[in-house]
């Protein structure tokens, strides 16, 4: 039995509700808050259910796609004043979540004032051209400077 159940037992026997909080070692004022709350749901918790309630069959209505901000301006929209904190707070507590577009990244931006870039073109080798003029040739040693040594690498 709580404590609160049994300052209640007692005042039914006709105790002082302050003696028997006393003898609970309850205050008198959480005593008197216990007892109107267990009287049934507050006009706030009744408002609460109420706005959840919108809350998901708007999100029902749009296809689980209406986030936060969304949600805010359609409650307006139906003449529910309500603050976007609070919209946001309640579907967050109850899981209901919008669906976010992922926003395209462009990671190349071109300054303005560059110089357009060439057209590509597949060069053009006669067949007494070396094809690739820059590759060395590897049957010779390689030597290689490292900034704390110096290595010789044979190709063979």
């Amino acid at each position: 039995m709580s404590r609160y159940r049994h300052v209640s037992a007692m005042k039914a026997e006709g105790f002082p509700v302050a003696a028997a909080c006393e003898a609970a070692e309850i205050s008198t004022s959480a005593y008197y808050e216990w007892l109107h709350r267990s009287t049934g749901p507050t006009d706030w918790e009744l408002e609460e259910a109420y706005l959840i309630n919108q809350i998901r069959d708007i999100h029902s209505e749009f296809d689980a796609t209406y986030g936060g901000p969304r949600m805010t301006e359609e409650l307006r929209r139906q003449g529910y004043c309500a603050n976007h904190k609070r919209i946001e707070r309640l579907m967050r507590e109850h899981d209901i979540v919008g669906v976010t577009e992922r926003r395209r990244v462009r990671t190349t931006i071109q300054a303005e004032d560059a110089p357009p870039l060439p057209a590509f073109e597949d060069p053009v080798f006669d067949d007494d051209e070396d094809p690739d003029p820059d590759v060395a040739d590897l049957d010779t040693t390689t030597s290689v400077h490292l900034p704390h040594s110096s290595v010789t690498l044979p190709f063979a």
